[in-house]
């Protein structure tokens, strides 16, 4: 017999600004014109080796360093209505009776009420709990979103929308002078990010009839905290320091993936889908070594695919996986998945999934 607390993922959705070659947008935050030779040849050079094929940006790049929204299509707000306006095709929208929005870095400017109540308010929603608004908790903070729409599903007995979102390019401001010691950690942080975000519906079991497709069911959720600095904004500037590979995923593996697996009784070996924080390829690469989780190439694969065909989406990266194995509906009677995420802070969070 089922619980009825148990919680599933119905339906998950991805929005992309738009594309360029990443060689391109290196070209638009190091332009030859503006930078020295060294500089732009360091640029060029990285561009190469970071093993990213397309970055998606909502900026308008021929006006850079100015910001400006490609088109208004690109506010976050519109971002969020238009997730909801797709999860309307399956569910009729009154049956949700929570949002929960999480983000880092956002063009949205107009801050009261919150975006949350905006979307909300836009949408015609009847919540019955207050909009929940996660900002600034690194790339993990999708993970603490769906924790709280997991918690209201279970005591409400409701739908409840998740939306996470970055916008990392409106806070581009990279730094050009190779004597500041925060050159490097600004040139690496510039290497990397997308512009993106994941419309995620999740609903208690009460509601399950009316999804009668194969769902993820959500068994645990495990959230955790260290402070660390190796991911931090500094006077304005974006920096990813020298060390992420070497210190988030031992940090994530030991303090939140683990002690979900071990609480389940559950291998790495088990756990068919993994959808991980596509932080770079040597992060991705780090879970493999026995030390962290020992995962195989086929384990980490779809996380850095996604990863090579758009770099780093911050916040939804992970839930970016989680869509891609949503929507391909390849999946096993009861096979386990796991989504698990880490940034700055840091905190970190994993979830736990069976399909059915």
């Amino acid at each position: 017999m089922q619980s009825v607390n148990n919680v599933y993922v119905a339906s998950t959705a991805t929005l992309t600004a738009p594309i360029y070659p990443n060689q391109e947008v290196f070209e638009i935050f190091y332009p030859r014109d503006k930078v020295s030779r060294k500089v732009y040849k360091m640029a060029m050079l990285l561009a190469q080796q970071v093993g990213i094929y397309n970055r998606s940006m909502v900026i308008e790049p021929t006006i850079f360093p100015r910001k400006k929204l490609l088109s208004n299509d690109h506010t976050p707000k519109n971002w969020g209505l238009t997730f909801l306006q797709k999860i309307s095709d399956s569910i009729d929208l009154s049956e949700i009776g929570f949002i929960s929005v999480a983000y880092n870095a956002t063009s949205h400017q107009e801050i009261l009420p919150n975006l949350a109540c905006q979307i909300a308010m836009d949408a015609g929603l009847e919540l019955d709990k207050m909009p929940n608004e996660i900002a600034y908790y690194g790339c993990a903070s999708g993970i603490f979103s769906i924790s709280e729409a997991i918690d209201y599903c279970r005591t409400h007995q409701r739908a409840a929308f998740v939306y996470v979102f970055d916008q990392c390019n409106w806070i581009t401001n990279p730094i050009y002078d190779m004597d500041n010691p925060n050159f490097k950690a600004s040139l690496r942080a510039h290497s990397l990010f997308s512009d993106g975000g994941v419309g995620i519906l999740l609903i208690p079991e009460t509601m399950r009839y009316q999804f009668p497709g194969p769902l993820m069911k959500i068994i645990d959720i495990n959230k955790k905290f260290q402070l660390g600095d190796v991911i931090k904004m500094e006077e304005s500037f974006f920096l990813v320091r020298k060390g992420v590979s070497e210190t988030m995923p031992a940090l994530t593996a030991k303090c939140s993936i683990k002690p979900l697996l071990e609480k389940h009784s559950l291998t790495p070996e088990q756990i068919t889908q993994w959808s991980i924080h596509q932080g770079g390829l040597p992060v991705l690469s780090a879970f493999k070594e026995d030390s962290i989780l020992g995962l195989s190439d086929e384990q980490i694969q779809r996380s850095k695919d996604l990863f090579q065909k758009y770099g780093n989406f911050s916040s939804p990266s992970c839930l970016y996986v989680l869509n891609s194995f949503f929507q391909d509906k390849q999946t096993h009677k009861n096979s386990y998945g796991i989504v698990t995420s880490f940034g700055a802070g840091y905190y970190f969070g994993s979830f736990l999934y069976q399909w059915e």
